[in-house]
């Protein structure tokens, strides 16, 4: 998924300001479910972040084109690892390891049938 740096998104030296790599990050991965129509939850479940690790390695500034890449790194069934990566120019910027959990009424619960779908077509892509 690609991504424009706007000024809403820099601190005011011009740079991209810390937490909006995070927000970029969620962007892309909403983005799989609403390209395929794939529902994000059910009425009573919620895709809930368990635990992230971030490595900030170069800034992006106001004006660059962002590009997010997204896969999968584990999946079992209440919970999806992932490993997320912004490159600026072919180059690593920023790196992302994301784990979420699929809740009811805030319990693990297993993932319903659409998203197991969306999941497996991802890894087949890979």
């Amino acid at each position: 998924m690609n991504i424009s740096v706007y000024y809403e998104d820099t601190d005011a030296t011009g740079i991209v300001y810390h937490p909006n790599y995070l927000k970029f990050c969620d962007r892309a991965r909403s983005n799989y479910f609403f390209s395929t129509g794939t529902p994000v939850g059910k009425q009573d479940g919620h895709l809930i972040i368990h635990s992230l690790q971030c490595q900030y390695i170069a800034p992006a500034k106001l004006g660059d084109q962002l590009f997010i890449e997204s896969k999968i790194l584990k999946l079992k069934k209440t919970s999806i690892e992932l490993e997320q990566s912004i490159y600026l120019d072919e180059k690593i910027i920023f790196k992302l390891q994301i784990k979420m959990l699929y809740v009811v009424d805030m319990k693990p619960h297993i993932f319903p049938e659409e998203m197991i779908g969306l999941f497996d077509s991802i890894l087949k892509d890979k």
